[in-house]
């Protein structure tokens, strides 16, 4: 951060980080998870580089996650359905949400957004109806039956404080036969976003934000 007091043309460096040489242990690990390379307080960020489906159900009750895919296809099983995912795609999972992320044959390449605050799309109340995003063209879960195979017991992974840790059950966590409620994982591709211009004024760099929560935004 720049402070305060330091001349207006004062560049503070920056540092660039090529995720498609990180190897998160999720790249070789079935079991693994996304490797954070950037975190504070209010958010951390990670990779995933996962190539096979979680052998497990996953819960993160610290915190939204919010997935930005930048290579490969898949979906992510959810307990309130399906979410198909393609190069683009924002997917926010709300904190507590259960889900499964299932790669199509090939590497998944994405960045993994964890925040403790609640992630929502920015509001750019100076824009009135001319919004970035039309909430219309989030894509909602749909109920689907995923084909799980049968099990004597399937592995939900929690993660809590910071750690994880595993609870067993005798049915599918992820089958669902319906739901309803205003709390809930969606997707929003890149082609969907109407960025703010303008030939006349200054367009200040808030304009080009998707989603925030507190201390950030994406």
């Amino acid at each position: 951060q720049v402070e305060q007091h330091l001349p207006f043309h004062v560049r503070v460096p920056r540092r660039v980080a090529d995720t498609t040489r990180a190897e998160p242990s999720d790249l070789s690990d079935p079991r693994g998870g996304p490797e954070v390379f950037l975190s504070n307080a209010d958010v951390s960020v990670a990779v995933s580089r996962r190539h096979t489906a979680m052998p497990y159900a996953y819960r993160d009750t610290d915190g939204d996650l919010l997935y930005f895919v930048h290579k490969g296809t898949g979906l992510f099983a959810t307990e309130f359905g399906r979410l198909d995912y393609e190069p683009g795609d924002y997917v926010l999972i709300p904190k507590g949400v259960t889900f499964s992320v299932m790669p199509q044959p090939g590497e998944s390449h994405m960045l993994v957004v964890e925040s403790p605050a609640p992630l929502s799309l920015t509001e750019h109340r100076q824009t009135g109806r001319h919004m970035p995003v039309d909430p219309t063209v989030l894509v909602l879960p749909e109920i689907f039956d995923y084909g799980f195979p049968q099990r004597p017991e399937y592995e939900l992974r929690v993660k809590h404080g910071g750690a994880h840790s595993s609870i067993f059950y005798r049915g599918n966590p992820l089958v669902s036969v319906g739901w309803k409620g205003d709390l809930f994982p969606y997707k929003l591709n890149i082609r969907d976003i109407i960025p703010i211009s303008s030939d006349r004024i200054h367009i200040a760099p808030a304009a080009w934000c998707t989603f925030e929560a507190n201390g950030f935004v994406v």
